[in-house]
């Protein structure tokens, strides 16, 4: 029987979101980046295993001592925020809109990239008529609050925008037109193209889009 989890809070939580950004971590790097020492991680890590919320593989040094990299599991990523009812509610309500004419001539997959496209418009619709930064500004205020963990990096003639929870994971896994949502959001509120780099559905440690805003 797997043992009872204690709650994940405080250091421990912030190991899961350390390794959710950086894909995997040694201890030492988790000490430096949490300011506490190797031994105090040491034990929190100890009772992630224990949880089975994190798991360890031996990193191969030409030198030295073994070195370990510790990763999440599945179990880690589903202790981190998701939104799988708030998902199943807004989808059900957009599906109620749904008139004889947006279904003619869509199969499945195209009917669920219409609705999460509509879910988008409706989220960005108040900032349309904002500037660039404003908009940018309040892209990411509405992804962090969505709990995606944004980051975003300036391009020449763009940004990349970098999420690192993915709050319907294990449904986007299953199916694909989930990140339909993220990228519409992105899109609509830069008023531009984006293209996905990376996605955490096929194995990626975040989702990333680029998107072109001119010079």
């Amino acid at each position: 029987m797997k043992p009872t989890a204690a709650p994940t809070t405080g250091t421990r939580l912030q190991i899961l979101n350390l390794l959710q950004e950086k894909g995997e971590a040694s201890v030492g790097q988790l000490a430096e980046d949490l300011a506490l020492a190797s031994a105090t991680v040491r034990r929190h890590l100890d009772v992630l295993l224990r949880d089975r919320l994190v798991e360890y593989h031996q990193v191969r040094k030409s030198l030295g001592r073994p070195e370990y990299a510790y990763t999440l599991t599945e179990d880690g990523q589903e202790v981190l925020p998701k939104h799988y009812q708030d998902l199943l509610s807004d989808v059900l309500l957009e599906m109620s809109k749904l008139t004889p004419e947006d279904t003619m001539g869509r199969d499945g997959r195209a009917l669920a990239s219409l609705v999460f496209s509509r879910l988008a418009e409706k989220i960005t619709q108040p900032y349309q008529e904002q500037d660039l930064e404003p908009r940018l500004a309040a892209l990411l205020d509405i992804l962090a609050k969505g709990d995606f963990s944004p980051d975003v990096e300036r391009l020449n003639g763009g940004v990349r925008i970098l999420l690192h929870n993915c709050p319907y994971r294990s449904v986007a896994q299953s199916q694909e037109s989930v990140c339909f949502f993220d990228e519409s959001l992105i899109s609509n509120l830069l008023k531009a193209p984006v293209e996905k780099e990376q996605c955490i559905r096929i194995g990626h440690k975040s989702c990333c889009y680029i998107a072109s805003l001119g010079k």
